[in-house]
């Protein structure tokens, strides 16, 4: 079962906080699976996980 980032038990903050720590700072950050449904529930994930994302880095798409 797919679930989308942030939804599920994966704390993203602590893992990039962890990156960020090692040096990870800039680079690509890209999602690879998003839980499979109708195309415009495929499309809402996206524009919601790309938030979240933009919110714990502080960047922009």
């Amino acid at each position: 079962m797919l679930v989308n980032i942030g939804s599920g038990k994966v704390d993203f903050a602590a893992v990039l906080a962890r990156l960020k720590q090692v040096g990870f700072t800039h680079g690509p950050l890209i999602v690879e699976c998003l839980a499979r449904g109708p195309l415009e529930s495929v499309k809402a994930a996206v524009t919601k996980v790309r938030q979240f994302l933009e919110q714990l880095t502080g960047q922009k798409a």
